[in-house]
């Protein structure tokens, strides 16, 4: 054959571009590594199957993180990503990686004609998710692959998958090959993958006996026994080489064949057709064989494969001269099958680009009786050998026949020369900051490769879509390097020109080697060179000149510019936006594109042509850092302020030596000033003389044809009064001589930079970057272009080039280096392996499940129908999962391990631990693991966190474990015990009472239909769901707690469960349950809950937005007492009075402002207006401006005094009778006879025109008791009469009329006014003078009190309450647990005088526990209460002057109640500082050590935590007991304290409570034996530790709560006859005697000397924050000092507090009613002992019943009055009973009566029911509490909002109420205690709650009852009357407007911090905010779900918001 291979062609296929994952290799590069060194990638490990699965082989060739895949960069869906095959998801980063290997942008070729040809084989999953929603086309199809690269890429040509079996992917590739090379594709992208998940698979093939056992791939040895089975996923890209920039090798043949029919079976090989495949291809290509040096042979290791292989190589290459390599890639990675081909190529590349063919291993010895191999003509690579540069064939056969084969002819090799470059920028991008970097580092470390650095340039020429960072390095001596977060989307790019200062000597020099930058110099200088300038030599030989003289600097400054623009320009940076500063400006003509080189340099020669004609003065500039408003009071008179650069920034100009020395003297005050260098010149000054002159007729010589400036082009140099001129528009010589003369308006660009710009200055040194980075945005980047400090010009600059590629331009290098033609040759550094993915996120991999032990992940989606029914499992607003929810998943895995059903198969659960909660998210999946394993024992996690363990087994003779049923036989008796009340609850009282804790429940989860009070006996609702069933069944132990506390399951002893008794039970059918407290069992039929614990958690802090809180005050209309009210009030009364003259249920209002150019509004008002209406409901405004001519489409018009007083006229001609005029400012002394004053102050009045001959449809008198009046009035609202009708009240001070005329407006069309006199003034007519003038006026509410007309309107509320007082009692408590600022001192109950005196004391110092920290921060249960007192231990002086120390059970308040036994005299020697620090941490020793430990002389004992006060304690108890001492600390410092603190400890005895080294010390110590006491406060595995620490028969001592909580194992403390002792010691307060006995030994240890005062640090009674949080980190007690002096009054901030007197009686009206009741139960909470619920009917339902059987029991006294108060007899009997149990302290109003229609429906018969209930019984209340209780301090009656807003069908409602208001006002003025509480709609109870409970409408949210009592506290403890509330804006609604806050936000808004993050302390802990569990579970989500970061939930509380914030920038 002729040889003409050696010939090239523009039309060669070539390889371009290669990737792949391999077995233990991430990349090509590792493969490389690892076939060179010879290493085995054959793993036996359990990655695919358990060890032990029986019938296959384990060893196998593995892919690293098959669940690794960056889907956010490829776009795709979840669903697609997740379930998609693993090989689809690896292939798609391959193909990039490829294509970036091959020196392409994949944006270059997408939309091409790219055909896609992928080898992949069918996939057989090890198992399917449990997900009935699984796409499971997603994971076996195989199309799927190649289309999806075709999706994600764009490409247009053909997209295939091609299965032959083990020669797919070779099969592919001829197929591309074909296809390139008859023009049909453009591109070939060439797959093969391969993974191996199924045993089911791998079993086939050891059946057929063709795999190896052993785990090796003896390919040619003669050993071998068959393949292992291997993994990969590799990406080729293919193209022509006229397309080429980087060429591994050309394919000179690719060809296929098949066996066809053969003998010995279809999957024998045959040699015969792999032979004439060779010659076919051979032929056809004229390939000599003795060109062919090497065969990489398809090899896999079986005895047949090899043999027919190598015959078929023999015969075809038996007259090759040299004997033929050859070998197989198998024997070092396995047979990836359908990869196979690619495999075998990967290794040829390999050889290619190496030079070396690695070996083959595990072949030998050699089977020599394989053919070629025999006789020498086939040589197996057995070491690695040196390839020869001659052609390689390369072998795929499938496995029955389907044959391929490709020849490969290596690229030229790589041709070494030196590198050029003394420096060399490199960009790149990358998905990751980790990404990029790891690209520079590997470049940083190679050899320098510039043909390697080309192909990088050539592919980010354009940017790569997803690459989220950019970074540069710059290559050379110091190897800079820059990363940064890139935003996509383009930046506007600033070019910013300095002036004079920035020259300096040398400037340029080292650029000259850059041909661009070289030849604008070049231009300059020889336009120079007439002028005598020889520009070039001056930069060349730095001469100084060019610093001394203006004239030649200013041409070096342009010049450089000059040459830096052009550069720029070169590489693609051009400007949207330029601007110059001073001479700078000539450079910004240039940029303007009008001007060339030469004319450029010309006008920078120009001025100094000027100066010197001029013959200027002698002149100085200097930089000063003030404004122009600092210098203009100090400037001397001859000097001038020349440049305006920033606001803090002026340059100066004038006389040299005064110049001079201003500067000297600004230094010296301070002031930073410095001189410029302007060549002796004052620009910018008149001191130019004519110079502008000389230069304007100068540069019209140069510009003869001016351009108009660009819009580019950001002026700097016309002065503000000038900008109107023509020549401002040009680029001419005005232009330039007005920028040499006058002043520079530099700081004017800062306010058109753009927010995001990228600002590159351009000089020859960046001279302005101080000044541009204080006035830029935080969001815009700086960039300087040279500096002259830099000690590397060249490297600063191109590191210059680099921030503007990293900030989001592209520079294309290309232009900067451009030697490198392509393509480039062999050996040139590969691409693909210094790429790096985002894969922070896992995603579904479908592996063999070993069910030995049980295993799953199981996902929970509330969009799934599935589980849908868990958003019913709400509580306190979180979507929490059912605990009974993880043993319904166990069960049903444990039945899947059993194959059963569950539903079929009983269990019994044992030793059930409910670790965390977690919360399910509309927004997110959960994911729980669910691990079973042999022994039944199992452990549910969510994120890797255990949330649920236990035990569970199959239970035989089921009904032989349920409890006898005769123990609950009583429990069903209790429900018909009572006659007097009912005592049953009934399905709405049960989830009304549990929804009143924040138990949210909804569906399957209110399953109780009926229980008794005590949750013994219940029914239940089978809705055959055993999760929701059995969390119903637990609901019954919440119905019998009788506090609200908030609770959760933590634990249950055991379950059983016989599904087959409870699924027999048809769907609804109501089950009983019983429930025996006594032994805390729960049964039904079929399921048995025994011993279930439950944990009180703390409720949200937030749960709703702050109410709206208002007054209703008279406000007089106009008159003297108006000047009271600022503009702000004056504003708010105009609006609302306004308001109340608009009808209709939605009012809309137009609003006008006249806007005319010298006169114009305040915009401030227009927004104030706007922010007024907006918080108003049902309001819509619309705002417009007027010009003349005025139109008069409007219903208020805004306007100034001003306005007004000029176009008067203009106004009143457009004027109707309903328009208003809202005038700002002071019209009081205008005559305003032509318009109608509404209402008016100093600040504004509120105008109408004046109306006349008003037409009235009727008047109406109204009055409360005679109602026929509404006869009448329905009758005219029937008719709808256009004209007013007007309704007055006369000499009725409590009518509401006012609530009725406001109803009427909303509910009608007919204009209403309403008239209310409540003095004695004639009677009201139409006619009557004395009210026309009012009458005209058309308002709608007229009020005449005190002989002033006004109207009520409502103002914001103010609360009134001191916040600094003297206080006769007050504590500490906390508002929200968890955030410490919410920390204050509480005013607290006054001491009971009756106590003797000596047992009062006055408290000087309170001393902080542990306790008191662990509640502050909300990590201790502390129920429902909303407020959390702290501190028990005390210091102080009682009032006989004695000094005493203690504890109280209470919290300890400014003045206590002491306990005797608790008490002790403080030493004299002692302060009561000291005193302070001793009662708990010696009560706890004492207590502990010897009361409880029996401790005796010379014992050993280890004490934890030595440094807190209770170790320096027990330490001296210990001491003092001769005791060997062993403690621990968990610093040391803490270690030093304690040696210094008891000189007698052993230093070897100190050990570290931060590990298990003390175990250590004490074994060590004490030879093995261990100590024979322990004090211990450690938790976890430090706890387990500590228990070995214990001698045999030794007392273990535990303080730690949470141990004795959290149900530890103690299992291990008694097998040595050890003793467990768990210090509980708040039940000492119980225990007389123990207190006695404790008393005893401290007076006894004081006496003896050891007890002695603890150190301590002291804080003051206003910085409690401080102390709390300094709590942990400081060594001794931490105290809160109350007062110095014993005697001396305190006055701190206090929060008032409402306190109810114990001994008082408080009666409510309407108490059996909803509201009444949830009254009555805050007003226990609030100190109230005894209260009447007053009602017209007893107690009719189960729940009021509930409620005072609850009350009873905890000890309050109720009594229900049936006493009518809407009669006087039914109210003197009212009161008359309530005094019987004490004097009355206050009445609450309730009750209420609805009759709603429309008033054209309405009756008398319908007021009159309303009223009764309402008016009746209030003047009733009022008449006779005025009498007969003196001792009243409150009088509250809830009224509505209705009276002050109105709503459809309420008219009556609204009198009624509108009534009390009137009462209680009337009250007040006779100085008596009176509310009016406006309610607006209430969530929890009431009409509105039984039906609307979660409704929000308009954004608004029903008021929480919580809500609703922190409101009437509000109110309570301030003076005014009528109160309201009329909005809580939605949370959901607010949430929504946060969708856009970023995670920490989210965060922030979880722990219920109200304030900015910004604003917050970065560095505190979120355990310091306070997060509790369900917290936690949520911010872990929120982690999760944005920064893809799973977190393990005990470290979530460890986080600070500066690392939350470090994520999220990271992100």
């Amino acid at each position: 054959m002729v040889h003409q291979t050696n010939m090239e062609s523009p039309n060669d296929i070539v390889i371009t571009g290669f990737a792949g994952r391999y077995p233990e290799c991430d990349n090509v590069e590792e493969f490389k590594e690892a076939l060179l060194a010879g290493v085995n990638l054959i793993t036996d490990d359990d990655r695919r199957f358990p060890v032990g699965t029986p019938n296959i082989p384990i060893p196998s060739g593995k892919l690293r993180n098959l669940d690794k895949f960056d889907a956010e960069f490829f776009g795709l869906s979840f669903k697609q990503y997740n379930y998609m095959d693993p090989r689809h998801r690896i292939i798609l980063e391959t193909t990039f990686e490829a294509i970036i290997d091959a020196g392409y942008n994949p944006s270059e070729l997408r939309g091409t004609n790219t055909g896609v040809f992928v080898g992949i084989s069918i996939m057989h999953p090890g198992s399917t998710p449990d997900d009935p929603q699984f796409p499971f086309y997603l994971m076996i199809s195989m199309y799927h692959c190649p289309n999806t690269i075709s999706y994600c890429f764009d490409f247009k040509g053909p997209s295939l998958a091609v299965d032959t079996g083990c020669s797919a992917s070779m099969y592919a590739f001829a197929l591309a090959y074909e296809k390139l090379k008859s023009g049909e594709i453009e591109h070939a992208i060439v797959g093969g993958a391969h993974i191996a998940l199924s045993p089911a698979e791998t079993r086939e093939y050891a059946v057929q006996q063709v795999l190896s056992w052993e785990g090796k791939s003896r390919v040619f040895g003669k050993e071998r026994d068959g393949f292992v089975r291997s993994e990969i996923v590799c990406t080729y890209l293919l193209q022509k080489r006229c397309n080429s920039r980087r060429v591994y090798a050309t394919v000179l043949g690719s060809k296929t064949n098949v066996d066809g029919y053969k003998s010995q079976g279809p999957s024998f090989p045959s040699g015969e057709m792999q032979c004439r495949l060779m010659k076919e291809i051979y032929f056809k290509a004229n390939i000599n064989i003795d060109d062919v040096s090497y065969v990489e042979m398809h090899g896999t290791g079986t005895q047949a494969g090899d043999r027919e292989e190598a015959r078929a190589l023999s015969i075809m290459f038996a007259k090759k001269k040299q004997p033929l390599l050859i070998g197989s890639v198998k024997s070092n990675m396995g047979h990836c099958e359908a990869g196979a081909g690619l495999a075998n190529m990967s290794k040829v590349v390999i050889a290619f680009e190496t030079g070396v063919i690695p070996k083959n291993i595990n072949c030998e010895p050699l089977d020599t009786t394989i053919p070629g191999i025999n006789d020498g003509s086939l040589k197996v690579v057995t070491s690695n050998t040196d390839y020869q540069n001659g052609l390689v064939g390369i072998n795929s056969f499938g496995l029955f026949g389907a044959n391929a084969h490709t020849v490969l002819k290596p690229a030229p090799p790589k041709i070494k020369t030196p590198f050029k470059y003394q420096h060399r920028l490199v960009h790149v991008s990358g998905r990751t900051e980790e990404a990029v970097s790891c690209f520079l580092d590997e470049l940083q470390k190679c050899p320098l490769d510039e043909e390697c650095f080309s192909l990088l340039d050539e592919i980010h020429k354009r940017n790569i879509d997803g690459h989220d960072y950019r970074g540069y390095t710059v290559l050379g001596s110091s190897n800079v390097k820059e990363i940064e977060k890139y935003s996509s989307g383009k930046r506007p790019i600033w070019f910013i020109y300095s002036g004079m200062g920035s020259q300096w000597i040398g400037m340029g020099k080292q650029f000259m080697h850059i041909e661009v930058f070289r030849e604008s110099i070049e231009r300059c200088s020889e336009t120079l060179e007439p002028y005598g300038i020889d520009l070039l030599k001056l930069i060349m030989e730095e001469s100084k000149v060019i610093m001394d003289d203006s004239h030649i600097s200013t041409c070096g400054v342009i010049a450089i510019q000059i040459a830096l623009t052009n550069l720029l320009s070169s590489l693609g940076i051009k400007p949207d936006y330029f601007a110059g500063h001073s001479v700078g400006e000539i450079a910004c003509g240039y940029a303007n594109g009008d001007l060339s080189i030469e004319q450029t340099i010309s006008l920078a020669y120009g001025r100094g042509y000027a100066i010197k004609q001029a013959t200027c003065p002698e002149g100085q500039m200097a930089a000063v850092g003030l404004s122009k408003e600092d210098l203009e009071s100090i400037i001397p008179d001859d000097i001038y302020m020349a440049c305006f650069n920033s606001e803090d920034s002026t340059t100066i100009s004038g006389p040299k030596n005064s110049t001079r020395m201003f500067v000297q003297k600004l230094t010296e005050k301070g002031v930073f000033a410095r001189l410029v260098n302007s060549g002796n010149i004052a620009f910018h000054t008149p001191y130019l003389n004519n110079a502008d002159k000389y230069y304007l007729d100068f540069v019209k010589t140069i510009i003869k044809d001016p351009k108009p400036r660009s819009e580019c082009w950001i002026s700097t140099s016309v002065p503000p009064e000038k900008k109107g001129e023509h020549w401002t528009k040009y680029n001419c010589a005005e232009y330039y001589a007005s920028n040499f003369r006058n002043q520079v308006f530099f700081k004017d660009i800062f306010k058109q930079i753009h927010k995001n710009a990228i600002i590159v200055e351009i000089g020859p040194h960046a001279l302005l970057q101080a000044i541009l980075r204080r006035a830029k945005s935080p969001d815009s980047t700086l960039i300087g272009m040279v500096n002259k400090t830099s000690n590397d010009q060249e490297e600063y600059l191109l590191s210059s080039i680099g921030k503007i590629f990293n900030a989001g331009a592209q520079p294309n290098l290309r232009n900067l280096y451009n030697e490198i033609q392509f393509p480039v040759r062999r050996g040139t550094k590969m691409l693909a392996p210094l790429i790096r993915w985002n894969h922070s996120a896992s995603y579904y991999v479908p592996l063999f499940e070993n069910k030995r032990n049980a295993g799953k992940n199981i996902v929970i989606s509330l969009s799934d129908t599935k589980y849908a029914y868990l958003y019913g499992h709400n509580i306190d607003g979180r979507i929490l999962m059912p605990a009974t929810g993880y043993l319904e998943l166990v069960w049903s895995v444990f039945s899947e391990m059993n194959l059963k059903k569950h539903t079929q198969m009983p269990v019994i659960f044992e030793n059930v631990r409910f670790v965390r909660a977690v919360v399910l998210s509309e927004n997110a999946n959960a994911e729980f693991a669910v691990n079973i394993m042999k022994s039944g024992n199992f452990e549910v996690t969510e994120k890797g966190s255990v949330v649920a363990t236990g035990k569970i087994r199959e239970a035989e003779d089921i009904d032989d474990k349920f409890t006898p049923q005769d123990i609950f036989a009583k429990s069903k008796d209790k429900i018909n015990t009572n006659d007097d009340y009912p005592n049953k609850l009934k399905h709405d009282d049960i989830y009304k009472e549990l929804f009143l804790r924040r138990y949210c429940y909804e569906g399957l989860f209110k399953g109780l239909h009926e229980c008794n009070f005590d949750g013994s006996y219940a029914k239940l609702q089978w809705n055959n769901n055993f999760t929701a069933f059995m969390d119903c069944m637990v609901q019954l132990m919440l119905i019998e707690r009788k506090n609200r506390d908030l609770v959760v399951p933590t634990s249950i002893k055991k379950i059983i469960i016989n599904p087959i008794v409870q699924t027999q039970y048809p769907k609804d059918t109501n089950m009983e349950v019983f429930r025996n407290a006594c032994q805390n069992i729960i049964r039904t039929k079929g399921i048995e809950l025994y011993c279930p614990q439950v944990t009180v958690i703390p409720r949200r802090k937030k749960i709703q937005s702050n109410p709206y809180l208002e007054s209703y005050e008279f406000v007089p209309y106009n008159s003297l007492l108006n000047t009271e009210y600022n503009y702000s009030q004056s504003l708010h009364i105009a609006l609302s009075i306004i308001l109340q003259n608009m009808n209709g249920i939605v009012k809309t209002i137009s609003i006008a402002e006249i806007e005319v150019d010298d006169i114009t509004t305040d915009k401030t008002v227009i927004e104030q207006i706007k922010n007024f209406y907006s918080g108003k409901i049902l309001v819509v405004t619309k705002f417009s401006k007027l010009k003349p001519p005025f139109n008069n489409e409007f219903d208020i018009l805004v306007v100034n005094d001003i306005l007004l007083k000029t176009y008067r006229e203009e106004i009143k001609s457009v004027l109707n009778k309903e328009i208003f005029i809202v005038c700002i400012g002071n019209l009081i002394s205008e005559n305003l006879n032509d318009f109608e004053i509404v209402f008016q102050t100093p600040s504004l009045t509120l105008l109408r025109l004046k109306s006349s001959n008003m037409k009235y449809a009727d008047a109406i008198e109204v009055k409360n008791h005679e109602l026929k009046w509404v006869d009448k009035l329905r009758e005219i609202c029937r008719n709808e009469p256009k004209e007013t009708v007007v309704v007055y009240s006369q000499n009725e001070v409590t009518s509401g009329i006012l609530g009725l005329v406001i109803n009427l407006q909303v509910e009608t069309r007919t204009p209403f006014k309403a008239f209310m006199i409540d003095q004695d003034k004639p009677k009201f007519s139409l006619t009557e003078k004395y009210y026309q003038n009012q009458l005209s006026k058309n308002l709608c509410l007229n009020v005449l009190r005190d002989n002033v007309w006004g109207t009520f309107v409502t103002f914001p509320f103010e609360d009134k309450r001191p916040v600094s007082t003297l206080v006769d009692n007050a504590l500490i408590s906390i508002h929200i647990p968890g955030d410490i600022s919410s920390l204050n001192w509480t005013e607290a109950p006054s001491i009971e005088r009756t106590l003797k005196a000596d047992e009062i004391v006055n408290t000087n110092y309170l001393a902080l526990n542990f306790n008191d920290v662990m509640k502050a921060m909300g990590k201790m249960n502390i129920g429902e209460t909303n407020e959390i007192l702290l501190g028990c231990e005390y210091s102080g002086v009682t009032e006989f002057g004695k000094k005493v120390m203690g504890i109280i059970e209470e919290p300890v308040r400014l003045r206590i109640r002491s306990e005797p036994y608790f008490t002790w005299e403080v030493p004299k020697a002692w302060s009561l500082a000291e005193a302070a620090t001793v009662p708990v941490a010696y009560i706890t020793s004492y207590y502990g050590l010897i009361v409880k430990a029996g401790m005796e002389r010379n014992e050993s004992i280890l004490i934890h935590s030595g440094s807190r006060p209770m170790g320096i304690a027990a330490i001296r108890l210990a001491l003092g007991l001769n005791a060997t001492v062993f403690t621990t600390v968990s610093t040391e410092e803490k270690k030093q304290f304690l040696l210094k603190l008891f000189p007698q400890l052993n230093h070897s005895h100190i050990g570290s409570s931060n590990d298990a080294t003390f175990y250590n010390m004490i074994k060590s110590e004490t030879r093995g034996r261990g100590v024979d006491i322990i004090l211990n406060t450690l938790t976890g595995e430090l706890f387990q530790t500590t228990l070995n620490c214990l001698a045999k028969e030794g007392r273990f001592v535990e303080t730690n709560k949470l141990n004795l909580n959290n149900e530890s194992d103690y299992s291990n403390i008694f097998i040595n006859n050890t003793s467990f002792i768990g210090l509980v010691m708040y039940e000492l307060h119980e225990n007389m005697t123990m207190k006695m006995k404790i008393n005893k030994l401290l007076n006894e240890g004081i006496v003896s000397g050891v007890v002695q005062p603890i150190p301590h640090t002291v804080y003051e009674s206003d910085d409690l924050q401080t102390a709390f949080n300094t709590f942990s980190t400081t060594i001794g007690k931490v105290l809160i000092q109350i007062k110095k002096d014993v005697f001396q009054p305190l006055k701190i901030p206090i929060q008032r507090r409402l306190f109810l007197n114990r001994d008082k009686v408080y009666i409510i009206i309407g108490g059996l009613g909803g509201m009444g009741l949830e009254l009555a139960h805050w007003l226990f909470s609030r100190g109230a002992q005894k209260i009447i619920l007053n009602g017209r009917r007893g107690v009719w339902n189960g729940y009021q019943a509930y409620c005072l059987n609850n009350w009873t029991q905890l000890g309050y006294k109720v009594i229900v009055d049936l006493n009518d108060s809407t009669t006087m007899v039914g109210t003197e009997k009212l009161i008359d009973n309530a005094k019987k149990y004490g004097p009355v302290g206050g009445v609450f109003h309730s009750a209420a009566t609805l009759r709603d229609a429309p008033i054209t429906e309405q009756t008398q018969q319908n007021f009159e029911e309303v009223f009764k209930p309402k008016i009746v019984s209030c003047e009733n209340l009022d008449e006779v509490t005025r009498k007969m209780c003196p001792e009243l301090d409150f009088y509250v009656v809830f009224s509505s909002q209705v009276s002050t807003r109105g709503l459809l069908g309420q008219a009556n409602y609204a009198f009624a109420n509108s009534s009390l208001e009137k009462i209680c006002e009337k009250r007040r003025r006779d100085n008596l205690p009176s509310l009016a509480m406006q309610w607006g709609p209430i969530a929890d109870v009431g009409i509105i709650a039984d039906k609307f409970h979660s409704m929000t409408i308009y954004n608004l949210e029903n008021q929480r009852i919580e809500s609703c009592w922190e409101t009437l506290e509000t109110f309570m403890l301030n003076k005014d009357v009528v109160v309201g509330v009329p909005t809580i804006f939605s949370t959901t609604a607010q949430a929504d407007k946060k969708k856009g806050s970023s995670p920490v936000e989210t965060v922030a808004h979880v722990l219920g911090i109200k304030s900015a993050v910004k604003d917050i302390d970065q560095n505190k802990t979120l355990a310091q905010f306070g997060i509790d569990s369900l917290m936690s579970a949520e911010v872990k989500q929120i982690i999760f779900q944005n920064f893809k970061v799973d977190m393990l939930t005990e470290d979530i509380a460890k986080l600070t918001f500066a690392d939350l914030n470090n994520l999220m920038s990271r992100a």
